[in-house]
């Protein structure tokens, strides 16, 4: 069963959001749209990867998407937890093309692609990092022994996995994610003793759940992008035109002709993905371009925003998700 699904990670929201408002010719935008490129790349090898793993019988794992969990003074993130009574399976998934070599010895992934090498982290020690420090959280929930396993899935399926001679066992580890299901079915056999009754079972859950933080970032610091740089305006949800004209009821894009009733809302979201903030009146009409502080009320008041403080000292919140 499916408890914390995927969404769309709040960095790509983000990065997304700058990329809607911010002017094409600005330096930071080259270095902004491979950033970009880079996680919707890794973002969609996860959802290939969550493909064969919605094959498991539904009633036989707990499964967590993206599940970041406090270690210490800290954070750690797992791209993937599968929890059982028997065990715990952490997967950590990469999009990787070309010849990938995993080097055991030095702890090292170079990827040739088109004769060009690129050494990487190895993500074998990255899983097993994020494995230990798994194991600590679950010693402070309860009291347990449940075996702990770990995957690195490469959604690439054409991409070529090779070690050094000897240590080709790393296989068991490092895998193209047509072979997840035949591997975790191995697991199974290993492992049938339960470790977990469902009381305990239902304690990690709600744990996980309550614990999990999503990660926010501010992205406008992030990348020396000041305010004056952003563009402001309603954005058009079909073309993603910044300046649409709030015309007889409708929102109206000069651009594709498109009309909306609702495009206010993307651009409420855009000002909280790029700020980080809970806002006022005053400040999303600043950002709406309305001069009206009724129309902005209204349109705050159909959104149905939680809201904190009267009048002109309300305050309202909108919660990011990932």
């Amino acid at each position: 069963m499916i408890v914390k699904p995927r969404g769309v990670p709040i960095t790509i929201q983000k990065l997304q959001a700058i990329l809607h408002r911010l002017p094409e010719s600005h330096p930071s935008r080259p270095e902004i749209e491979q950033e970009y490129s880079r996680r919707k790349a890794g973002y969609k090898g996860e959802l290939e990867i969550d493909y064969f793993i919605s094959l498991l019988p539904e009633e036989d794992y707990l499964i967590f998407c993206a599940i970041r969990l406090p270690y210490g003074s800290n954070y750690f993130q797992i791209d993937t937890l599968l929890l059982s009574p028997q065990f715990a399976l952490l997967i950590e998934t990469k999009n990787l093309a070309g010849d990938l070599f995993f080097n055991p010895e030095s702890n090292q992934l170079i990827k040739t692609v088109n004769g060009k090498e690129e050494i990487m982290p190895d993500p074998l020690l990255q899983v097993k990092r994020q494995k230990y420090q798994f194991k600590r959280w679950l010693s402070q929930v309860l009291p347990n022994n449940l075996p702990l396993e770990h995957i690195v899935a490469n959604s690439n399926q054409t991409a070529k996995l090779r070690t050094i001679p000897g240590a080709e066992s790393i296989f068991k580890e490092v895998m193209v994610g047509g072979n997840l299901l035949f591997r975790i079915s191995e697991m199974e056999a290993i492992h049938k003793k339960k470790h977990l009754t469902p009381a305990q079972l239902e304690k990690v859950k709600e744990s996980l759940l309550n614990d999990h933080q999503p990660l926010i970032q501010d992205i406008l610091s992030q990348y020396s992008i000041k305010r004056q740089d952003i563009k402001t305006g309603v954005r058009c949800p079909k073309c993603n035109h910044i300046g649409m004209s709030w015309i007889g009821g409708v929102w109206n894009c000069s651009k594709c002709e498109h009309r909306s009733k609702t495009a206010h809302l993307n651009t409420i979201k855009d000002h909280v993905l790029l700020y980080n903030t809970p806002f006022k009146n005053s400040q999303i009409r600043e950002f709406l371009n309305i001069p009206s502080v009724q129309t902005t009320y209204r349109f705050l008041s159909k959104a149905n925003l939680p809201s904190t403080g009267q009048n002109k000292h309300r305050t309202y919140h909108l919660e990011l998700t990932d």
